[in-house]
């Protein structure tokens, strides 16, 4: 019985991070003025981009931005033509989350990686480490007219490296789309 309990535990504790939400943020410029927009055009990516995120990475996002700019009826137009531009910065950054964890039960966790664990001055608690890496993705709206940024928006979310390449075109897309969800602002 204890077994059962404590193996139930780990697969909570592993769903629970395995459905770790994305978390999406949004800023824009009070004073920009946003009824003007009609088209966009791209800005040129900037140099030092993170080797992490690979080329095929980088058409994904561009195609997904575009989706979503056509489907709130924004033209793409050459640089010097559009109202606005668009940019994206992507990154890969390692991350550890710790967590507390009571052992009134009876149980250990695992030496295994990724959770380890360490009493951390009481025998009735132990902490659980859980290192991952968090992939992040930042969208920037500049106005064309006045060459500033009015508006930006980030997606960080944990990134698996076992996934098939369809989910995760899939995963970016549905991180542009969340991202892109208050453009523009009302």
């Amino acid at each position: 019985m204890k077994r059962i309990v404590a193996v139930s535990a780990l697969l909570l504790i592993w769903t629970v991070v395995g459905c770790s939400s994305m978390k999406i943020q949004t800023r824009a410029d009070p004073e920009a003025d946003f009824s003007g927009f009609n088209s966009y055009s791209w800005l040129r990516h900037p140099q030092g981009a993170d080797a992490r995120v690979g080329p095929q990475v980088g058409m994904w996002i561009v195609g997904a931005i575009d989706e979503e700019m056509t489907s709130k009826g924004f033209h793409r137009r050459d640089p010097g033509e559009s109202d606005f531009q668009v940019g994206y910065h992507a990154a890969v950054q390692g991350r550890m989350e710790v967590s507390n964890i009571d052992s009134y039960y009876g149980y250990g966790i695992p030496h295994s990686s990724p959770w380890m664990y360490y009493n951390v001055g009481s025998t009735q608690q132990q902490s659980a480490a859980h290192y991952y890496n968090e992939g992040v993705i930042v969208i920037d709206i500049v106005d064309a007219r006045v060459n500033r940024l009015v508006w930006r928006g980030t997606a960080q979310a944990e990134v698996k490296g076992d996934v098939e390449p369809e989910q995760q075109q899939e995963r970016i897309r549905e991180a542009v789309r969340k991202i892109l969800a208050d453009f523009p602002p009302n």
